[in-house]
């Protein structure tokens, strides 16, 4: 008699860890750590004694008779009153908003891993189920060999029966099949050869706001201090200059040197600066809106997680009863078999829609899982 082998599952590690090994590995990884960096550096740049670097000057006049004029300037930009307070608002709000990116970046990670899972576990469920239908196969066409050689059925029942074990095989191949592809996705995904434990605990309301509605929240307040720094920014910053001169008006003369300060105050226009501020003012009211737009949905998605949840775990004690009641039948259709009562395609039949039942309620326990997933999910749940 042919026996099933069931193949080996790989060690197994937790849905955190998994998040861990696909975050290091997502591209958005390194660009959410790449907009930290530039947060730090424009935070860096607003703590800076000048707006700007400074500047040196250089001029070298020569005429006729031995006249010479050497200048020397150094101007260095100032910070204008309001002006610094604004970009370092906007410098911290930057920060801010890059590291509020690093945490709904890495959510969204937790849900491409969370679908992963869940769909390896699916598939899994399927081929277990598949399997044992293939073993309960073997078993009955064993049975009905020993029957016919017996003499107490036809060679066309062991046909049949036989018949019966390769289909069963082929639809458990084909299961194969998809765990296969399920797996090399999620390797692709994680890096990782074994199946996170996908199982989470049933989540209350957390005191930790979503990630997405966080990083909206700090993307508002970054427009707004943008929208300030831009109306502190109407004008170039004042530049304060020292300035050296040298002139020598012939040769038998001797040198003159002077020294001096230079303030140079640049003029600003709504020409200039009009449009600036209107774009700033802009961004503004739209990010506004969009905050608006996503707490509505968080508050759908959510609602619609709950019901999905609910309706889940419903469904799945319908399944486990009608498996309980088909398993039941099979087992009576069986016993009958044995004592010559029932034919063989009754029973063929019975263990058919046993093992349909069998793979529905697992799919079915993997779908309250998947549900429960999605509704950590959509309350902004990182594991």
């Amino acid at each position: 008699m042919a026996q099933t082998t069931l193949l080996p599952v790989a060690p197994t590690v937790s849905l955190g860890q998994a998040v861990d090994a696909a975050w290091e590995r997502a591209v958005s990884a390194q660009e959410s750590r790449g907009r930290e960096q530039v947060a730090v550096a424009r935070q860096t740049a607003a703590s800076a004694w000048t707006p700007h670097a400074p500047t040196v000057e250089v001029l070298q006049r020569q005429g006729r008779s031995g006249f010479s004029e050497t200048e020397l300037g150094v101007f260095a930009p100032i910070w204008t009153p309001g002006r610094r307070s604004a970009v370092a608002a906007a410098a911290a709000a930057d920060l801010e908003l890059a590291q509020a990116s690093h945490r709904a970046t890495r959510w969204r990670v937790a849900g491409e891993v969370r679908e992963a899972a869940w769909a390896l576990e699916t598939h899994r469920a399927d081929r277990a189920a598949a399997q044992e239908q293939v073993r309960l196969l073997h078993q009955l066409a064993a049975d009905v060999d020993r029957r016919v050689r017996a003499g107490d059925l036809a060679r066309a029942d062991s046909l049949v029966a036989r018949a019966e074990v390769l289909g069963a095989e082929a639809s458990m191949a084909e299961f194969q099949q998809r765990v296969a592809s399920a797996e090399a996705r999620w390797r692709t995904l994680t890096g990782l050869n074994g199946l996170a434990d996908p199982r989470e605990s049933t989540t209350g309301p957390t005191n930790d706001e979503h990630p997405e509605l966080a990083l909206v929240r700090l993307e508002v307040e970054r427009a707004r201090t943008q929208f300030e720094a831009v109306r502190h920014s109407r004008r170039d910053p004042l530049e304060v200059g020292l300035n050296w001169r040298q002139e020598r008006s012939s040769d038998i003369q001797g040198r003159q040197d002077s020294v001096g300060v230079i303030l140079r105050i640049p003029f600003g226009t709504d020409a200039r600066s009009g449009p600036a501020e209107a774009v700033a003012l802009s961004e503004l009211e739209v990010i506004r809106l969009q905050e608006q737009r996503l707490r509505e949905r968080q508050a759908v998605d959510v609602r619609t997680a709950r019901e999905a949840l609910e309706n889940a775990e419903q469904q799945v004690l319908k399944e486990q009863a009608r498996l309980a009641l088909l398993r039941e039948r099979a087992q009576l259709l069986d016993k009958s078999f044995r004592a010559g009562e029932t034919p063989l395609p009754d029973l063929l039949r019975a263990v058919a829609s046993a093992a349909q039942a069998e793979g529905a309620a697992a799919r079915q326990q993997s779908a309250v899982g998947a549900a429960r997933a999605r509704l950590n999910q959509s309350l902004g749940v990182t594991p």
